[in-house]
Formats: C-alpha cells, sequence, structure tokens
C-alpha cells in the first residue's frame, strides 16, 4: 500500500485478504514498524499516528495490526484505542518489541528461542480472538406483513364481530379489558401473515436473504465439482451484491433528503457505527442519602405530641351548612377514544398487551 522511510521511523504497510477469515473484517492491513533508538520518538509516533489514521479512513471494514520494534517509544498515548498485545520480554527483560490491534484480547504472547544471531527472541501470538458468529447466537425475529389488503381482511372481522357478546359475559372492567384485548389479539394472528427472519450478528446491513440463498448455492456447487456451475453462481452472487450496496447507499441517501429526523439520525447511525452506550450505575451512598432527604422533606423531626393548653379555649367543629357537591363523573367518548388511536404511532412498539399499534386505524 505505501512505505515511509526517514531517519526517526521506517514503516510500511500491506493490505492482505486471506481465504480464510472472519466475515466481519474485509481485510488485514500490516503495518511494521521500525523506530531507532537514537529517533525522535514524539516526532516520530505522530507521524506513524497520522498515517494510520489516514488508513483507517480509507478502509473502515479492515483490522489494522501494527507491529514492530519500538524500542522506547510507545503508541498508546498517540493511539489510546489500539491494544498492546506482547505481555512477555524480548530482550533481556525489557518489551522492545510491540503489537497493537484495535480488538481488546485478540493474542496470547508466548515467547521464543531467538531467530540465528538475533538479540530479539521471537514471540509467538496465539489468537484468542473469537468471530462474532461464534461469540453469540443468531437471532430469531417474527414480523407481521402489513398490507393494505390484509389491513381489510383485519377491520372486515372487526366489523362482524358482536362486541357486546363480550360486555354480557364480563362481571367487571378487568375481564372485559382482558378478553377484548385477547379477541383482537386472536384475530390479528389469525388475519396478518408473519415471518421469521434468522439474523447474524456479523451480517452486512445489506446482506438480504436472497444474497444468502445465492452465497449457499455457490458452496453447493464448490462441493459437487461443478467448475461450470460454479462459475455462473459465483458470477451471479458478485452482481447481486454490487445491486444490494447500490440499492442500500440509495436509502441511504433517502433518509438524509426525507424530511424525518428519526430517518436521518438512523442513517447517521449505520455509517458511523454508533451503539447507545449502556447505563451503568454507580454505588452512591451520598446519593441515597440525598434522595431520602428529598423524600422526606415534608415528615416532621418531632413526633411527640404537645400538652395542652389550660389557656386554650376549644371551640366546637360545625358541619358546613352546604354539604360538599360530590365530584363529576368522568365521561369519556367515542371520539375521544378515536382521536387516542390515531395519534399512535405505527413504529412504536407494543405495550404489556401485546397489541401492536398498526391495530389502531383498523379499531376506528
Amino acid at each position: 500500500m505505501k512505505k515511509m522511510c526517514c531517519p526517526d521511523l521506517e514503516a510500511f504497510f500491506i493490505n492482505c485478504k486471506p481465504f480464510y477469515s472472519p466475515r466481519e473484517f474485509s481485510s488485514f492491513i500490516l503495518v511494521s514498524v521500525y523506530i531507532p533508538p537514537q529517533a525522535h520518538v514524539s516526532s516520530a509516533l505522530q507521524h506513524l499516528a497520522d498515517e494510520i489514521t489516514h488508513t483507517e479512513q480509507q478502509h473502515p471494514d479492515s483490522v489494522i495490526i501494527i507491529l514492530g520494534d519500538f524500542n522506547k517509544a510507545n503508541l498508546s498515548h498517540e493511539l489510546p484505542k489500539f491494544k498492546q498485545h506482547i505481555s512477555c520480554p524480548t530482550r533481556d527483560k525489557n518489551i522492545l518489541d510491540h503489537c497493537y490491534t484495535t480488538i481488546k484480547d485478540a493474542y496470547r504472547s508466548v515467547p521464543r528461542a531467538a531467530l540465528g544471531l538475533s538479540d530479539h527472541c521471537l514471540v509467538h501470538l496465539l489468537p484468542t480472538y473469537r468471530p462474532k458468529l461464534k461469540s453469540a447466537k443468531p437471532v430469531v425475529r417474527t414480523v407481521k406483513r402489513w398490507t393494505s389488503e390484509t389491513e381489510q381482511d383485519l377491520q372486515a372481522c372487526f366489523e362482524c364481530t358482536d362486541w357486546s357478546i363480550f360486555e354480557a359475559g364480563a362481571t367487571d372492567l378487568d375481564e372485559l379489558t382482558e378478553t377484548v384485548t385477547s379477541y383482537i389479539s386472536f384475530c390479528e394472528d389469525m388475519c396478518i401473515p408473519t415471518r421469521t427472519y434468522l439474523s447474524f450478528n456479523n451480517d452486512k446491513p445489506w446482506f438480504t436473504s436472497k444474497l444468502r440463498h445465492l452465497r449457499q448455492a455457490k458452496e453447493d456447487a464448490f462441493r459437487n465439482g461443478d467448475r461450470v456451475l460454479y462459475n455462473q453462481a459465483r458470477n451471479t452472487l458478485n452482481k447481486e451484491i454490487r445491486v444490494a450496496k447500490r440499492s442500500y447507499a440509495k436509502k441511504l441517501e433517502n433518509q438524509f433528503s426525507a424530511n424525518d429526523p428519526a430517518s436521518v439520525w438512523k442513517g447517521l447511525k449505520y455509517i458511523t457505527n454508533y451503539k447507545t452506550p449502556s447505563p451503568s450505575t454507580e454505588a452512591n451512598q451520598q446519593l441515597a442519602e440525598d434522595l431520602n432527604e428529598f423524600y422526606c422533606r415534608f415528615e416532621t423531626a418531632g413526633l411527640t405530641p404537645h400538652a395542652p393548653s389550660e389557656h386554650l379555649s376549644i371551640q366546637p367543629l360545625t358541619p358546613p351548612a352546604t354539604p360538599l357537591s360530590p365530584p363529576p363523573a368522568l365521561r369519556i367518548s367515542e371520539d375521544d377514544v378515536r382521536q387516542i388511536f390515531l395519534k399512535q404511532k405505527k413504529r412504536k412498539a407494543p405495550g404489556p398487551d401485546g397489541v401492536h399499534t398498526s391495530l389502531s386505524e383498523n379499531l376506528c
């Protein structure tokens, strides 16, 4: 790819694409580094960090492995996300040779005998990284396919239902709510078809089920030894991959051009691979004391009753002249319920009752 040679730094970059490699990595970029003992360490590390950052921007799906003789230099300050994997001494009791990757605990270092007359011992890096395909099980998702025809069938099912039967058979409001909710879920399962998706955690967002079938067809042709069929399946798969990538890129462009902040934010998360950090709880005793004091601020400190005074005259309580009027009963009209249903967002997840939000318009 490129090379650098100056009095403070010698390095060259090699882009490798092994035949057998984890699917989440498109290639492996090896960076061989040598920093002489008399070099200006800060300028050498800054120059190396700039080149590595530029390479990362050009190849975002590749893994960069930096290894070589660093002597007294350390790359952890310039590139803090890169982890050093060599923990055994490489010359006497010093660790002069380093290996950096962005994958935590990717290798385990084992010292070996030196090669020839070299004063540095060999280091055997044993991979401990587990691919995403093996580190987590595939996720099975069941999605309902809502179309105009299925919505019409569901609405017709609701229109021909005698809802007074549920009111007559229920003894209280809770039983009526549970019965009606169960019936709505039953009609939804009967009218709306479902489709099951098996997604792996190392799948690309543009990798569709059609590409999965084409890839399986290519593997079958390779195992059968049919060279002609294998070439056809390979060419078809490569063509469909290019089409899927263009379609996915157009989808992201439409999300940016649409006047929808949710779509724009979704596209940004896909492009930058942003993941919402999980909230972490801290054992802070002072915070617990502050919350306890805040919620108990209305309680009185002294609970002992005061002695009645002899000089105080107690007046008898007289009932009010007019009794208090009862509060007005809560009235909910059918139009109010319809307006609430129409305001529901279809992309929202169902609540504890299990009724999908797409049913709101069909119930109106």
